[in-house]
Order: C-alpha cells, then structure tokens, then sequence
C-alpha cells in the first residue's frame, strides 16, 4: 500500500514551505476543485504550474470539476502522470480515456460514494485506476465511510489484478488495515500527513504498517 499527501490539506499560505515537509517523499495528490463540482476551490493551473517548479514529486491530479476535459491538455505540459476525474459528470468516458492515454499519462475515474460501480465495467480494460471517495466531498469535515470498504472489495473482485485502486476521503491511521484488506492499493491522505510533527516520517511509518 502506496500513501500520497494531498496538497489541498497543506497550509495554502506556505506551499513554498510545505513542500520542504515533504522532502524524501516521491509524490504528491492535487485535488482540483472548481467550486461548480462541490462547493469548494483550491487551486488553479498557474497555482500548479508554480508548485511543480519547486519539487521533483511524481504528480497526479483529481479532477473535482464540472468539464474535466478544459484541464487535461495543460496538466499534460506542465507533467502530471495521472489524471482521474469524475465519473459523475462525463458524458464519454472513453473519450477522455483515449484523450489522457494519448497524452502519455495514466488514466484513471473517480466516483463519488453515491455512484454504483456497474457502468464502470465497460471500460475496466482501458483503466489505470479507480479512485473511490470514502468521504463526501464537501464542506463538512468529510467524515470516513465504512461501507465504502464493500464498493472497494466488490471493484476489486471484479476488475483486473493490474488495476490500482485509490481511495480519498476522512481516511486516518486506524482505517489502513481495514483499506488494505478490502483492496486498495493506493491511499489519498490530507489533513493526518501535514498535521504530523515530520510528515515524511509519518507517511513512512504508515507504509510499513
């Protein structure tokens, strides 16, 4: 199990010095919210296109947004390796399959805890990963959902051994074993990383768990 700190979660005024928290870790999540999709905004490609400048992470980017496809162009130049957006508001998905896929970036579409998995099955053999939202994404704390764990056993029954399965949302310590046992190989981690007295340390630890 791979653990990515979300730099949505990380002092917004300090990213400069954030990132320097990160030090020794090789990736780093960017949740792309455009306050259409869920209430909420992050941060912008220029914000993005400056953070890039400042690290050598490995990059991937979830696209909360209502036209995911108005992003993929320009987060292929400034070099992100993975790209998941919402299941919820493509109306062709494999269009945007082919599009990232062409680009040279993995692929990957995230559902919300709302979404069945079935129409996801169409397309499992052109996927990278599924990112499952354990949490609501909104604004009001984004509490951890336990029966998220049958959706990600069920997605991992299912689908190819090759596929990644990631999971966001309220996740903490005490929830990774339950994660792992269900299937997942990639964990999404915000506010638990950066609250951390030594994120790298922390994450480390973790992973060894």
């Amino acid at each position: 199990m791979k653990i990515i700190p979300s730099l949505a979660s990380a002092n917004q005024a300090d990213l400069r010095g954030e990132l320097a928290r990160l030090n020794g870790i090789d990736s780093l999540h960017l949740d792309i919210e455009d306050g259409n999709f869920i209430p909420n905004i992050t941060f912008g490609l220029r914000t993005i296109r400056d953070v890039s400048k400042l690290h050598d992470m490995k990059m991937d980017a979830h696209l909360m947004v209502t036209n995911p496809y108005l992003y993929i162009d320009a987060l292929a130049k400034i070099g992100i390796a993975s790209i998941a957006a919402h299941f919820e508001c493509m109306s062709y998905p494999m269009e945007y399959l082919r599009t990232i896929k062409g680009l040279g970036m993995k692929a990957g579409i995230a559902i919300n805890p709302k979404t069945i998995t079935n129409g996801l099955y169409y397309y499992a053999d052109k996927l990278d990963y599924v990112l499952v939202m354990t949490a609501e994404p909104d604004t009001s704390g984004q509490e951890f959902q336990p029966n998220m764990l049958e959706k990600i056993a069920e997605i991992r029954k299912t689908f190819p051994e090759t596929m990644e399965i990631w999971v966001d949302g309220g996740i903490k310590e005490h929830h990774l074993a339950d994660l792992s046992k269900a299937g997942a190989n990639v964990v999404i981690m915000g506010r638990a990383v950066f609250g951390a007295e030594n994120p790298v340390e922390f994450i480390k630890t973790l992973e060894q768990l």
